[in-house]
């Protein structure tokens, strides 16, 4: 028996040994919510997942998803913020360092405008510009939601334009599949095959995982405010919301008014989607388009053909959840926000 923070709960709380095997980590369990992880790499804590992820070896604090245990209980009025979360004087060099070491790259929370709630968080995935304009999204946030106030996540910008160099503006979507094709058609050259497909593939996999761990750090901000949110995100920045409702849906109240999906490379199995809706007082549109080309094949091949994305595909069943085909006018995956302004009106 141990007495440590949960990363679960976020609660202090003893922690009954389970499993003890002859190899590996022993496994604990915390008597407030039952949640079974190991201890954190770095301290006595419990870590966030099992073992086979890397979340696993760290605790929420070292994973950078929370500021510290010990200050979890504080609040903010304006989620933006947040940093004021994560100031800590008393915090060893090496903690820092860790800390620093795990955390999400470029993540940061602007304000465009006031207004009032619930309030608008627009989330972007692939990023064509080196900028971080707000611009696509302006045009449609002002005709659907002009008095409400509008935030902008930013996270892992140089990731998210490593995903977006092939499928750039100076590049078609179909010259990008083009491209995949002439890669893994000559077979006898496998290691052009590999180079290509690591090229491709492995930004795409490290902005999945970073895309988890952005969605747990919004989850946790927004747990520390008193306010609700629209939350809209297209792509990747899809992937975020999903895990930012997950990690809503074990709270105590329900911080999400509805939530926009547009050309979401989230898989769309119901019994994920039936708890996330939990968290959403309203619901969940999910805009897809099955001219989404770069979905059909990109997310594919990254989830090695086992998941079908919700950007191309409804998800089915969800009470709460309604599905917007939107093929007639999205004809690529980087057409979403040109024309949210339209369909967003159907919802």
């Amino acid at each position: 028996m141990v007495v440590s923070y949960c990363s679960n709960c976020l609660k202090k709380a003893k922690h009954r040994l389970v499993k003890d095997p002859l190899i590996g980590k022993d496994v604990y369990e915390c008597s407030k919510c039952g949640h079974r992880a190991y201890k954190c790499s770095i301290c006595d804590n419990l870590a966030i997942e099992d073992e086979n992820n890397r979340e696993g070896l760290f605790c929420a604090e070292h994973f950078g998803t929370i500021g510290a245990f010990d200050r979890v209980d504080d609040r903010i009025d304006d989620i933006s913020d947040f940093r004021k979360l994560f100031v800590d004087d008393n915090e060893s060099r090496i903690e820092r360092i860790v800390k620093a070491y795990n955390r999400v790259d470029d993540f940061d929370i602007v304000k465009i405008k006031d207004g009032i709630e619930p309030y608008v968080i627009v989330i972007d995935g692939f990023l064509n510009q080196k900028n971080r304009s707000f611009d696509e999204w302006r045009v449609a946030l002002e005709k659907l939601y002009p008095n409400n106030g509008w935030y902008k996540v930013s996270w892992e910008s140089k990731l998210l334009r490593d995903i977006a160099a092939p499928i750039s503006v100076a590049v078609s979507e179909w010259a990008f599949i083009r491209r995949i094709f002439k890669l893994f058609i000559p077979y006898r050259n496998i290691f052009l095959i590999f180079s290509g497909y690591k090229g491709l593939i492995e930004p795409w996999l490290e902005a999945v995982k970073k895309a988890k761990q952005t969605g747990y750090l919004l989850a946790f901000l927004i747990s520390r405010t008193n306010r609700e949110y629209i939350l809209c995100g297209h792509s990747l920045g899809a992937r975020v919301i999903f895990y930012t409702l997950q990690k809503l849906a074990k709270s105590d109240r329900v911080y999400i008014d509805s939530v926009h999906l547009l050309g979401g490379a989230i898989n769309n199995r119901s019994s994920k989607w039936r708890k996330a809706m939990w968290a959403v007082k309203r619901k969940i549109y999910n805009y897809y388009s099955k001219n989404d080309i770069v979905l059909k094949i990109l997310f594919s091949i990254g989830t090695v053909f086992k998941e079908k994305a919700i950007g191309r595909n409804e998800i089915l069943k969800v009470k709460g959840v309604e599905n917007i085909d939107v093929t007639p006018w999205v004809k690529g995956h980087s057409r979403y926000k040109e024309f949210f302004e339209k369909f967003g009106k159907i919802s």
